[in-house]
């Protein structure tokens, strides 16, 4: 017969029996033999008995002031280091020690977010914050990357708010280097700006570029204003070859 109030079937799955322990046990190729004693449904093995997992029993062995529950997710603790863990295929197993709802791991306890220790360790002028966006900081050469999907991660040290990283310091963007001269990067004529529209430039097959959602990134090399690119050159519209069609 079958240990305590498990019931006997012909040929029950042989993977493992779940339990106050691990109710939810991983999946898995479980060994083909037929096990003859189970627990009956919306029940687990307690020892020799099966119980609701309601009745389990509670040892909340868990450290600090986390606290003690029957099957938690698997997917990593938020923490104050990685306050927003990355989305991920987490291990199917009960996790029993977690932290209450608005808070993050810090050592072995549970704290608010706002209580976690700030530790300013970021590079030149940059500021700390207990979680940043993980898109791209704004840069001198880049001062507005593109909208896109971001990583999903706490990003610490950032710049102050109308401010670009130039190397490890934050500047306002006026402050940016401008190498115009004697080390212009712009070919023939053209003039180097900090920013300049991502639209397309006017040339003299089309003066006038239709208007139209622009790619948003800075363009540092442009034509002075009434002027138009000619190859690498800018020159007034008016001396734009004539091409006879």
């Amino acid at each position: 017969g079958c240990p305590g109030n498990q019931i006997y079937v012909q040929c029950g799955s042989g993977c493992p029996l779940p339990t106050c322990q691990n109710p939810n046990p991983p999946n898995q190729v479980c060994p083909t033999f037929c096990r003859n004693c189970i627990c009956p449904t919306n029940t687990v093995l307690n020892g020799d008995n099966c119980v609701p997992l309601s009745q389990c029993p509670v040892t909340n062995s868990c450290p600090g002031n986390q606290i003690y529950v029957q099957c938690g997710s698997g997917c990593p603790l938020p923490t104050c280091q990685n306050p927003i863990p990355p989305n991920v295929v987490c291990p199917a197993f009960c996790r029993n020690c977690v932290c209450p709802t608005n808070t993050v791991l810090n050592g072995d306890n549970c704290v608010p977010l706002s209580q976690c220790p700030v530790t300013n360790n970021c590079p030149g002028n940059q500021i700390y914050v207990q979680c940043g966006s993980g898109c791209p900081l704004p840069t001198c050469q880049n001062p507005n990357p593109p909208n896109q999907a971001c990583p999903e991660f706490c990003r610490n040290c950032v710049c102050p708010t109308n401010t670009v990283l130039n190397g490890v310091n934050c500047v306002p963007l006026s402050q940016c280097p401008v190498t115009n001269s004697p080390t212009n990067n712009c070919p023939g004529n053209q003039i180097q700006v900090q920013c300049g529209s991502g639209c397309p430039l006017p040339t003299c097959q089309n003066p006038n570029p239709q208007n139209q959602i622009c790619p948003a990134f800075c363009r540092t090399c442009v034509c002075p204003t009434n002027t138009v690119l000619n190859g690498d050159n800018c020159v007034p519209l008016s001396q734009c070859p004539v091409t006879n069609p």
